[in-house]
């Protein structure tokens, strides 16, 4: 997958993705895109959410994937930041998808403000 904005369900732009590596919006790596599953991992190998919608990283609530741990090919960790804002319009509500947590959306280390 290469240079796609990802939005949360309300709209928000959450993340991108350029060369099978996901982003946050200002740069940071957050994790891989894995295509033969077709969903996301963070750097440990955990199952971090999947596109829906063509362009909304969500969270599978019974996917297969949530208690495996893949393997997390090194990746160039250089920043990456997408400039200029976005945002598209809230999905409705669906039992099957949920939010991808906030805390999951921070590259390791770095801390949300309360």
């Amino acid at each position: 997958m290469t240079n796609k904005m990802l939005f949360d369900g309300r709209g928000n732009l959450v993340a991108h993705v350029d060369n099978d590596t996901l982003y946050t919006p200002d740069g940071a790596p957050l994790g891989l895109h894995l295509p033969h599953f077709g969903i996301f991992v963070d750097f440990d190998g955990s199952y971090l959410g999947e596109v829906v919608q063509g362009n909304r990283l969500m969270r599978r609530r019974n996917s297969p994937h949530a208690l495996s741990r893949f393997s997390a090919r090194g990746a160039a960790r250089l920043r990456r930041p997408i400039h200029g804002t976005a945002r598209h319009c809230p999905l409705p509500a669906t039992p099957l998808y949920e939010e991808v947590a906030a805390d999951r959306l921070v590259p390791k280390g770095a801390r949300i403000a309360a």
